[in-house]
């Protein structure tokens, strides 16, 4: 049994960031704060209400001021970044931003429309391919964290 497996029955849901339903940097957020209490920097835009474009502007804000930092060995807690498909007024498009929970031991646990909450190994056909890299909030790069 996982710590992560009450996130598992979670709906999606675009823009949702609650147990009620998330998307998928719904879901990584909503974990950080209930695991550890703390809340990360959330632009609070979704690729189905605002678009790519948007979000990944919101983003690489977010780095520029230093809220996410890349890194390049991932522990608990981190994001991955991820490519995906997201649908926007009805049509499929590609991004760059799709997120997702490293859970420590190799996993990642993201949600996307099509499926779902999942936890998949990082080296999964499906995951591996899609990673773009591994980013940590500001506000965990002080904390002393074990899987």
């Amino acid at each position: 049994m996982s710590r992560f497996d009450k996130y598992m029955a979670i709906p999606f849901i675009e823009g949702g960031r609650d147990f009620s339903g998330v998307d998928c940097f719904g879901l990584y957020a909503l974990i950080v704060a209930t695991e550890l209490g703390l809340p990360v920097p959330d632009p609070r835009v979704s690729f189905g209400r605002n678009g790519a474009r948007t979000v990944l502007a919101a983003f690489a804000a977010e780095v520029a001021r230093g809220a996410w930092i890349e890194v390049k060995t991932p522990r608990i807690f981190d994001a991955v970044r991820m490519s995906g498909f997201h649908v926007v007024r009805g049509e499929a498009h590609k991004s760059e931003s799709h997120v997702g929970c490293y859970d420590g031991t190799g996993y990642v646990i993201h949600t996307e429309l099509q499926t779902g909450p999942r936890r998949m190994p990082v080296e999964d056909p499906e995951i591996g391919p899609r990673l773009r890299g591994f980013f940590r909030p500001a506000v965990l790069l002080n904390l002393p964290l074990a899987a």
